[in-house]
C-alpha cells in the first residue's frame, strides 16, 4: 500500500524535450490519459495502483493499449496478470489472453515488470521469490494470536490443602475458565473459594521473544520491497539525525526503480 499510494500521487504527464535541452509539457489527448483518467472506469490514482500492486505480488503488469482506426491511442485498460502468457513467435513479442482467446502485439501492450527471470521478459513475484521469509512471518502473526488468545488469562495453578471431590474440581475448573480464560477477564480481580491459592506461571523464555520476532519480521518485509523500517512504523534505529537520509533513502532506492 506504501510503495502503491505514493507512486500514484506523483505527478505525471507528456513532455516534449526542445533542441535546448528544456523540456515543455505537452497538452494533448494522451496527456488527458496518463494525467486523469487513462478509462473509462478508472482515475489515475486507482490505475497506477493497479499497476504497482500487479508488480509487487506478482512481478508483472499487463496495460492493453486501445487504438482509434487512424492509430490514435484512446484508453489503457489494465489486464489480470493471471491471464496472460507470453511467447515469442519469429523474434517478436506477442501476449496472449485467457479469457478472450486475444493475441497482443507488443507495441500495444505496456508491460511493466519488476527484475525478470532467466527468461529476460517475465518479472519475477517478490512473494514468490521470498515465500520462506514471508511464510515465517505468517507463523509468528498465527503464534501471535494463539499466545494472545490463550495467554491472555490468569496463566497459573489452584492450589488448596484440602481433598476436593471430582464434582468440585470441574466446577472450579469451568467457573475460573469461564471468568479469566479470555481477554474479557484478563483485568478482573480473581475470587478464589474452598481454600484455593492461585500460584502464576511466568511465560517462557521462548515466548518472551515474541515481539521481537516480530521486529524481525517487519524489517524482513521492509528487504524484501526496499523499504526504510521508519516508513513501516519501526523507528528502533531512528532519530532526528537520520530520518530525513532514510526518506531521501526511500525516494532514491524504493520508488526510483518503479519510476
Amino acid at each position: 500500500r506504501l510503495l502503491s499510494e505514493s507512486v500514484s500521487t506523483l505527478p505525471v504527464g507528456v513532455f516534449r524535450k526542445e533542441n535546448n535541452g528544456d523540456k515543455i509539457e505537452v497538452d494533448s489527448d494522451l496527456s488527458f490519459l496518463i494525467k486523469y483518467q487513462p478509462n473509462s472506469y478508472q482515475n489515475k490514482i486507482t490505475f497506477y495502483e493497479k499497476i504497482m500492486m500487479d508488480m509487487l505480488t506478482n512481478g508483472n503488469s499487463y496495460v492493453k493499449i486501445i487504438r482509434s482506426t487512424n492509430g490514435r491511442v484512446v484508453e489503457l485498460l489494465p489486464l489480470n496478470y493471471a491471464d496472460v502468457d507470453i511467447y515469442v513467435l519469429e523474434n517478436k513479442l506477442y501476449y496472449s489472453i485467457d479469457n478472450t482467446n486475444d493475441n497482443i502485439e507488443s507495441e500495444n501492450m505496456l508491460h511493466f515488470k519488476l527484475l525478470t527471470g532467466a527468461d529476460g521478459i517475465t518479472g519475477l513475484s517478490p512473494i514468490q521469490q521470498n515465500m520462506n521469509s514471508l511464510g515465517w512471518y505468517a507463523d509468528v502473526e498465527e503464534y501471535g494470536r494463539t499466545f494472545f488468545k490463550n495467554g491472555a488469562k490468569l496463566s497459573g495453578v489452584l492450589q488448596t490443602d484440602r481433598a476436593l471431590s471430582e464434582q468440585a474440581i470441574d466446577r472450579l475448573r469451568n467457573s475460573f475458565n469461564k471468568n479469566y480464560s479470555n481477554l474479557k477477564g484478563s483485568n478482573q480481580t480473581a475470587v478464589l473459594e474452598e481454600g484455593l491459592s492461585f500460584k502464576p506461571i511466568s511465560i517462557s523464555a521462548d515466548q518472551a521473544q515474541f515481539l521481537s520476532s516480530r521486529t524481525y519480521s517487519l524489517q524482513e518485509v521492509c528487504r524484501i520491497f526496499g523499504l526504510p523500517p521508519h516508513m513501516l512504523s519501526d523507528l528502533s534505529k531512528s532519530s532526528f539525525n537520520n530520518i530525513e537520509m532514510q526518506s531521501q533513502e526511500f525516494v532514491s532506492y524504493s520508488l526510483m526503480p518503479f519510476l
